[in-house]
Formats: structure tokens, sequence, C-alpha cells
């Protein structure tokens, strides 16, 4: 069973970062390049739409930011990347 196995956040003068891991499974490989685009999912096609993290990687983008992934069995990282204008 997968759960949140950290949350982070870190700031610097430019940057605000949230950092959130997991340990499940991992993206498989062949999707990781495009797990930010519309429509792609690791779900049945019948659980989701793949709408979700696309939904995200839109806002982000808008803000000027951007979302970095990596993953591997037992650790999935999202690092979603926001500038600070503080």
């Amino acid at each position: 069973m997968r759960s949140v196995a950290a949350r982070t956040t870190f700031e610097s003068p430019s940057w605000i970062c949230l950092s959130i891991e997991d340990n499940g499974v991992g993206i498989p490989a062949n999707i990781l390049p495009g797990i930010l685009q519309p429509f792609v999912s690791t779900k049945d096609p019948s659980v989701g739409t793949g709408l979700g993290l696309a939904t995200c990687y839109a806002i982000v983008s808008a803000a000027g930011g951007f979302i970095d992934v990596t993953s591997r069995p037992g650790r999935t990282r999202f690092e979603v990347w926001l500038p600070s204008h503080g």
C-alpha cells in the first residue's frame, strides 16, 4: 500500500518548492516523460481521465513555475517550484 513518505518545503530568494514523496510502486519508465500531459495516466482508463496532473501543471506554469518528477520503485517525488514574489 502506498503512503506519503515525506512532505517538505524549501524557500530561496527566488523560488518556493513543495516536495511530496511517496513509497509506492513508482511511475513506469515509459509513462514518466509524459506524465504531466493531458490524458496520460498510470491508472486504467475506466478509473481516471489523466487530467489531474495536467491541470496542476497548467496552473503552476501559468504562475511562472514548473513541476519536476522523479520516480523509481519505492520512491516517487513531485517537486512544485513557484517563483517567490516577496
